[in-house]
């Protein structure tokens, strides 16, 4: 039950920020809001078919034995990254400064980055070992601790998806197309 609720846990900041994704894609289908949908699709995609594919509970292949296991493990690796890149790429844009938008409230940018940047600094020693007291994990020590960093940011931008209201997008709209 314990290893199912850190399964769980790993993959739930990627689930947030498609879940939030796919808000903002319902309020306004723009090219930023799908290019950040598209890529945490992918992410969320991936974690979950490493999850079902190498878990060594539930997993179809734990040992990561058949040819599907290594071509899987390694392109998720780098899907995950371009998901992460067109994620943060289109959010990043889609923030940019400008009339009419709302900021993040100062604690709450500072805790989330505060989490992505200890999560990123766990991960640069744990980069490369999927081994924890000698049972192997869908994923490496790394994602984990860089998926639990992004954590309180995916759970922000999915509050913010929710309050955020259709005429902000409006002008998000204007602007993008100033681009």
């Amino acid at each position: 039950m314990l290893a199912f609720l850190g399964a769980v846990a790993a993959q739930l900041p990627w689930w947030l920020l498609l879940a939030g994704a796919l808000r903002k894609v319902l309020l306004h289908s723009g090219r930023l809001q799908r290019l950040q949908a598209e890529g945490a699709a992918v992410a969320a995609g991936g974690m979950l078919a490493c999850w079902v594919m190498f878990d060594p509970t539930v997993g179809v292949d734990p040992a990561r034995e058949s040819s599907l296991a290594y071509w899987l493990a390694r392109g998720e690796e780098g899907l995950f990254l371009i998901g992460m890149m067109l994620v943060g790429m289109g959010y990043f844009l889609e923030r940019r400064p400008r009339p009419g938008l709302t900021p993040w409230p100062r604690a709450g940018k500072a805790a989330a980055a505060a989490a992505i940047l200890a999560g990123g600094l766990i991960a640069l020693p744990l980069s490369g070992v999927d081994a924890l007291a000698g049972q192997r994990l869908p994923w490496a020590l790394s994602r984990l601790s860089w998926s639990l960093g992004m954590l309180p940011f995916a759970a922000a931008y999915l509050a913010e998806a929710w309050r955020r209201a259709p005429l902000e997008l409006k002008h998000a709209v204007k602007n993008e197309m100033d681009i």
